[in-house]
C-alpha cells in the first residue's frame, strides 16, 4: 500500500500492483478494458471502442494497476521486445530503423486514469514505475506514442524522453480518434 501525496496533502490510500497478464487473467483484462473505455468517454468516441479493442499485446506483458479498495482507478502497460520492429505501433518508429536499436526495447502505452482520480500524480507514478522497470530489465531504449500536442509530452520529458517526430495516426488511432497526428517519443538508457 502506498500513500500518494500531491501538494503535501494525502490524497488517498491506494494500492499499486504490478501484474504480468497471461492467458488466465481474462477477468482482470476485462476490468482494465472497462477502465480504458470509461477514461475515454466524453473525450472522444474511443470510449466504446476501447471496451472491444482486441489488443494482442495486452497478454504476456506487464501492467501496473492502481486500486482504491476494489476499484481500479489507473492502469498502464509496459511491453519489452527484442527489436524495434516488434513493438506495438511499430510503424511509428520506422524513422529509427536506420539506427536499429541494439538490445531490448521497451514500449510504454495504454496509460489511463479514472476521471475522478486525475491530477493526483498517478500518471507520473505509473510512468516512473514503467521506465524504471524497463531499465532494470535491460532495455537500451523505450518508445512511446501520444496524441500530438497532448500534455503527456511534458510528463514523458520528465522521465527522460525526447520527442523525435510527428506522424499521421495509424489505422487503430484513426478508428478511435479520427485524422489526428501522433507525437513519437524515445528515451535511451541513462
Amino acid at each position: 500500500m502506498r500513500t500518494l501525496v500531491t501538494s503535501h496533502e494525502v490524497v488517498s490510500e491506494l494500492r499499486v500492483q504490478a501484474v504480468h497478464l497471461s492467458g488466465t487473467n481474462h477477468e482482470l483484462l476485462e476490468t482494465i478494458r472497462e477502465l480504458r473505455a470509461l477514461t475515454w468517454e466524453g473525450i472522444s468516441e474511443a470510449g466504446g471502442l476501447f471496451r472491444d479493442l482486441e489488443d494482442s499485446t495486452d497478454m504476456g506483458t506487464l501492467h501496473w494497476l492502481v486500486w482504491e479498495g476494489e476499484h481500479l482507478v489507473a492502469a498502464a502497460r509496459l511491453s519489452v521486445h527484442t527489436a524495434l520492429e516488434l513493438v506495438p505501433d511499430a510503424e511509428f518508429y520506422e524513422q529509427l530503423s536506420s539506427s536499429k536499436s541494439v538490445g531490448l526495447v521497451g514500449s510504454i502505452n495504454r496509460l489511463v486514469v479514472h476521471p475522478q482520480f486525475r491530477n493526483r500524480g498517478l500518471a507520473t507514478l505509473l510512468d516512473q514505475e514503467r521506465v524504471n522497470t524497463a531499465w532494470n530489465l535491460g532495455c537500451s531504449s523505450i518508445v512511446a506514442t501520444t496524441i500530438a500536442g497532448s500534455s503527456r509530452g511534458f510528463q514523458l520529458e520528465k522521465c527522460g524522453f525526447r520527442k523525435i517526430g510527428v506522424a499521421p495516426a495509424n489505422a487503430t488511432m484513426r478508428k478511435m480518434f479520427g485524422d489526428i497526428l501522433a507525437d513519437i517519443w524515445i528515451a535511451h538508457r541513462p
